[in-house]
């Protein structure tokens, strides 16, 4: 079955890592995707630690 949340989680770290988006965008399409009920807080952290790391 098709995981929607996983599919966004990983296509926006991956945008990040290939160029095509900025941490920023990047950023506040995943809170876009919170508020909208795709991808919860926890899902936010595990994307903010690949874009930033584990010391924000």
């Amino acid at each position: 079955m098709f995981d929607l949340r996983e599919f966004i989680i990983v296509n926006l770290i991956g945008s990040y890592v290939n160029g095509e988006l900025s941490k920023e965008r990047v950023s506040l399409l995943a809170v876009n995707y919170s508020i909208k009920g795709l991808i919860n807080t926890d899902d936010i952290e595990q994307i903010s630690i690949a874009l930033h790391g584990e010391d924000q």
